[in-house]
């Protein structure tokens, strides 16, 4: 796995390409409510907080709520909490708390309490990744199992599109030569319809000895809808399809399934320092070519930073199969990882 995931960080920097290979000049202008002025060049708002980068302070995270006027030539796609999009610079409204989006001789006016993010056009190529890396050991001495475990995820946002793609594998050694492995490698294509909609196109590959699976492959595509998106909480639902080809842990032949998809993620935030955060997803997969089975897949999982973008993490997770492959030793899966978490 370590392989694989070296390799795929390196194909996704090679992928993309950078529309600026450096920084752009610090000409941005931010005015809090306290009336003092930042100038810097404005990296992204998102979840509440602008991150700038200035001259002589480094980059720098202002709260939302904190500031009263932005003044920039360059090009952000603003998202709106209505889910509209709207695109151009940002010039001076002159008045506190309002954000005109100008382009070409078009001016709309927003309140800036109605914005949910700010993404510029242009930036480092660097800066258009959020990459995150957890890794963990858990050892019982009354059961003398061991478990490691590895999750990493890097993501390529783009104006309007997002690529990307996440990498867990985790091993159990039950002490008596008996080892049980669970690997999944998922990369998507996201296009952001509006602010509230968007579509993914995935594919991927998983194993579970636990459920007698020894290699799934897939391809799937989805449809994502957000009931709400706020400076702290993100409510999503969605709902597709997919097709897979399964190998059993037992030797047979492979057997394609197609199946449906419904889902949710929901999310609480908060990024004030220390920066902590609650993610629920769940994930049902009703199968369209047997009638007997049902697939769910579902986790918990909250952070708690302990230095600068460094966090202690807990999980829970489980998985669930009614009718699973040949070889399979139950019917669900389920754990609890604690880890460390690196961010970007």
């Amino acid at each position: 796995m370590g392989r694989l995931l070296c390799g795929c960080l390196f194909i996704l920097l090679f992928l993309f390409p950078s529309q600026a290979a450096a920084g752009l000049p610090k000409t941005d202008v931010i005015t809090l409510i306290s009336g003092d002025v930042v100038t810097c060049e404005i990296k992204e708002m998102v979840r509440g907080k602008v991150r700038a980068k200035t001259d002589y302070i480094g980059t720098v995270s202002i709260k939302w709520d904190k500031i009263a006027r932005l003044d920039s030539k360059y090009w952000f796609l603003v998202t709106l909490r209505s889910g509209s999009l709207v695109y151009g610079q940002l010039p001076d409204s002159g008045e506190d708390g309002v954000l005109v989006v100008g382009f070409q001789e078009k001016m709309t006016t927003v309140p800036m309490s109605q914005v949910i993010e700010i993404e510029p056009i242009r930036y480092d190529l660097w800066d258009r990744f959020d990459i995150s890396v957890s890794m963990g050991v858990n050892w019982t001495k009354a059961s003398d199992v061991l478990q490691s475990n590895i999750d990493a995820s890097a993501k390529y946002g783009g104006r309007l599109y997002s690529w990307g793609m996440e990498v867990t594998s985790m091993i159990t050694d039950k002490g008596d030569g008996d080892i049980t492995r669970r690997n999944e490698l998922d990369i998507y294509l996201q296009r952001e319809l509006s602010g509230k909609l968007n579509w993914t196109v995935d594919t991927g590959t998983y194993r579970n000895d636990e459920l007698g699976v020894r290699f799934r492959f897939s391809l799937g595509a989805n449809l994502g809808y957000f009931f709400f998106r706020t400076n702290h909480l993100e409510l999503k639902a969605l709902g597709g399809a997919n097709v897979n080809r399964e190998w059993a842990s037992l030797d047979s032949d492979p057997r394609n399934n197609a199946e449906g998809r419904v889902g949710t993620n929901f999310i609480i935030f908060y990024h004030d320092s220390p920066k902590t955060d609650l993610t629920v997803k769940a994930d049902a997969y009703p199968s369209l070519t047997d009638g007997d089975r049902f697939r769910f897949e579902g986790s918990i999982s909250g952070r708690q930073e302990i230095v600068k973008d460094l966090f202690v993490k807990l999980e829970y997770y489980e998985s669930r199969d009614t009718n699973p492959p040949a070889g399979a030793i139950s019917t669900e899966d389920r754990g609890i990882i604690f880890s460390i978490e690196w961010t970007k």
